[in-house]
């Protein structure tokens, strides 16, 4: 996650919620995926107070941000619809439609183009209504690569 002076308080809050959202789900779906897998799950005790026999109070967090996952999505509406006319002056937008529940946008990528949608329609199974991002890359990357791909887009995301 990328931040500048205008964006730090924004950003802080929002990597914060994103990781312990992060580390309750892998805690929820660890045992499983492991199991589906044939994998072990990558855990070890607490230096000092050793494993708990229940999950850390702080990893509720899914419990809170459900809570407002029932509620309608904040993006709806004139918020998403300001979001269009940013991206569509955007300096690397290619094309760019919206209205106050989607927004789709066409970015430069190698010598094609990708596509991002955003979505207030599709509700998330665990943290509810929000907005749905999905990058559409122009792409096939086999699955021995498919890692080291990822890898090497999400080296240069933060770049100035």
């Amino acid at each position: 996650m990328c931040a500048h002076e205008e964006t730090e308080d924004w950003v802080c809050r929002s990597f914060k919620l994103a990781t312990a959202m992060q580390a309750a789900d892998a805690q929820i779906k660890a045992k499983v995926l492991a199991e589906a897998t044939g994998a072990a799950v990558a855990a070890t005790p607490h230096p000092v107070s050793g494993s708990r026999a229940e999950y850390d109070d702080m990893l509720n967090v899914l419990e809170l941000v459900a809570s407002v996952g029932l509620r309608p999505s904040p993006w709806e509406g004139e918020e998403l619809e300001w979001t269009t006319g940013i991206v569509q002056g955007g300096s690397h937008t290619v094309h760019a439609t919206g209205d106050s529940t989607g927004l789709s946008v066409e970015f430069p990528f190698q010598s094609r183009t990708s596509l991002l949608t955003a979505s207030t329609r599709e509700g998330n199974p665990q943290p509810g209504n929000g907005v749905l991002l999905v990058l559409h890359l122009p792409t096939s990357v086999g699955e021995a690569d498919g890692l080291r791909f990822a890898a090497e887009l999400s080296a240069g995301s933060c770049r100035p």
